[in-house]
């Protein structure tokens, strides 16, 4: 990711968090709003619950009295005669006890109940009509209007409205003309059904409009805490938001370096046209990123490669098998043939399916393998000349030296009296010469025949073949009181000839180097070593243990070169060719040969042989 782009994504974090927090604030603002017309119709409904409770006292008290047709009260300053009531028989009467009693009829009754219980509770009731025969029946503004819209044929009015300069709700409901309440107002020309008046009830609205802003408060303080809370989060998913551009870009700026400086070419092509590639890639073809970027890259491979190459390219996008990895020519754009090597895989990119592929210049590789090959034939040439040479030059010799061998005899069993005794010893001497340049000859012979003569490859019991070579040793296993066990060998791949020649050699070694007084043991065992690159199929491990004289392991690598010998001719017979024959043999058969010892305890000699040649 560009910085460019990280500044195009941040612009555009920043604006939606600013929409966010807009439509978040709206939200809140929104859930408030209708938190407060909640609240206020919730308070408004338990106003008029009140309200509509005192009403319906009222109604009863004045359903009460009217089932009885009034209440006789003492006359007193409060409850004087009503003159309104018409003609009643017995509106007011004297007790036996002298007492002076006036009838109240339910109107008035319900006026004193109003007058008492508005001194109590504060809720002012009030019983009003737009015919009213007293002053204090008659109609406020608010309740003349509401007596017309009953009129009108409403049934209820509610409303918030000051009185004397405080806040009430206010209720009201009409009262209709019974037959018992003509009896006594029939004077006022009503007849049964009409409207007469009706009771008002105005209830404080402090308590209610104390209770509404306590919760409007809490609500708003639990709104506002929401809202801080959600700008809280907002601010820290923003935080986070940018920090992970800002970890991917750094993460892509480490890819990106890591892509732009690798000593490989990395490239992307999708609908055979390179869409992207690093610096190192354009560099191995000659060309530059823009040159080479929206290229067919079937123009990147040499003319004659380019049908198998896009034959491996649809198949690999097929998904049917082909190569991983492969060797191809390309061309520069200088027309330069060059050798690559490529390994690719399917990938999607821009939510389509294209190859990523790995670019390694080869072309100093390819020529070096080829000067390689080139000087492995030449060496190979020399040095079958030379072992044709050792062979022959052998050969030639083995005459020259049986003569002066053979005549050497002669002179010492004809004319032996003829010389006195330096003579013998001179002639002594020439014979021992003989017989070891004899001995250096065979063993040269020996070592040119391990490629010049050998037999064919074929399935080999060694179980035989260390029994073979026993059976050759006989004679030496006699004379050193030795040793040999022999553990379960595998079966292997080989020339018979030669593996008997090797495990006679080994064993004959081990016989030979043993301690003065100590007969030798000598054991041989193998295990199985499982299959890796070099050698699929496995290869065994068979050891050559014994308990004889041993060696410095700081003589390992001499040990195996051609007439290397740790002893003089004095102590051990030889010439030093064994071990150089092992090793040549177990290096035509695809092997390996090693050693460990310590002077004075012995030492093993490890073969590791394939079980098949690959």
């Amino acid at each position: 990711m560009s910085t460019q782009n990280q500044s195009v994504l941040v612009d555009r974090l920043k604006r939606l968090l600013w929409v966010a927090g807009i439509v978040w604030s709206l939200t809140v603002c929104g859930l408030f709003l209708k938190d407060r017309a909640e609240t206020k119709h919730a308070i408004l409904e338990m106003a008029r619950r009140e309200a509509m409770s005192n009403f319906n006292m009222d109604q009863a008290a004045r359903l009460w009295a009217a089932s009885y047709g009034g209440v006789y009260v003492p006359v007193t300053e409060k409850t004087p005669p009503n003159p309104f009531v018409g003609d009643v028989p017995e509106q007011d009467i004297i007790t036996p006890t002298g007492r002076h009693l006036t009838l109240m009829n339910p109107a008035y009754i319900l006026r004193q109940m109003m007058a008492q219980y508005s001194d109590i509770s504060g809720v002012r009731e009030h019983l009003t009509s737009l015919k009213f025969l007293r002053s204090e029946t008659a109609p406020d503004d608010w309740e003349k209007r509401t007596l017309l819209a009953f009129e009108r044929g409403e049934h209820e009015v509610t409303e918030i409205a000051e009185i004397k300069g405080k806040r009430y709700f206010r209720f009201m409901r009409p009262l209709i003309a019974e037959a018992s309440w003509i009896k006594s107002h029939g004077n006022q020309g009503y007849k049964v059904g009409d409207i007469r008046g009706g009771v008002s009830v105005s209830i404080p609205f402090a308590p209610y409009r104390e209770y509404q802003k306590q919760d409007l408060f809490a609500a708003g303080l639990s709104l506002g805490i929401l809202w801080v809370l959600g700008f809280v989060g907002m601010g820290v998913v923003g935080r986070s938001l940018k920090r992970s551009i800002e970890e991917r870009q750094k993460l892509e700026e480490k890819h990106a370096s890591v892509v732009e400086n690798s000593l490989t070419g990395i490239y992307i092509v999708q609908d055979g046209k390179v869409v992207f590639c690093n610096n190192r890639f354009a560099e191995i073809h000659g060309y530059s990123k823009e040159e080479i970027t929206r290229m067919d890259s079937l123009e990147l491979v040499h003319p004659e490669d380019r049908a198998l190459i896009k034959e491996m390219r649809e198949k690999r996008l097929q998904g049917r098998s082909v190569p991983m990895e492969y060797e191809v020519r390309g061309a520069r754009k200088n027309g330069e043939v060059m050798w690559v090597q490529r390994r690719n895989t399917v990938i999607e990119y821009d939510g389509r399916p294209a190859i990523l592929g790995n670019v390694l210049d080869v072309t100093g590789l390819k020529k070096a393998e080829a000067a390689l090959i080139e000087h492995s034939k030449a060496l190979e040439q020399k040095n079958r000349e030379l072992e044709e040479f050792a062979s022959i030059a052998s050969h030639d010799l083995q005459e020259p030296v049986r003569k002066v061998k053979a005549f050497g005899d002669l002179l010492i069993s004809k004319r032996a009296s003829l010389f006195d005794d330096e003579s013998r010893d001179y002639l002594k001497r020439m014979q021992n010469a003989a017989s070891r340049m004899q001995v250096l000859i065979d063993s040269l012979l020996a070592y040119a025949r391990v490629t010049r003569k050998a037999q064919s490859f074929a399935q080999v019991d060694l179980n035989k073949v260390v029994k073979e070579a026993l059976s050759n040793l006989e004679l030496q296993v006699k004379e050193t009181k030795g040793v040999v066990e022999v553990d379960s060998l595998p079966a292997i791949v080989a020339d018979r000839s030669q593996m008997t020649q090797l495990f006679q050699n080994l064993i004959g070694n081990a016989l030979k180097f043993h301690r003065e007084g100590d007969p030798p043991r000598v054991k041989i065992y193998s295990r199985m070593i499982k299959g890796d690159k070099v050698r699929p199929s496995g290869a065994y491990e068979i050891s050559v243990e014994d308990k004889g004289i041993g060696f410095d392991k700081k003589y390992l690598s001499r040990i195996f070169a051609p007439f290397e010998r740790l002893h003089g001719r004095g102590e051990y017979e030889g010439v030093g060719m064994g071990l150089a024959i092992c090793r040549k043999i177990v290096e035509r058969h695809g092997g390996n040969i090693t050693a460990k010892s310590t002077t004075g305890e012995g030492s093993t000699f490890i073969v590791i042989l394939p079980a098949n040649l690959e």
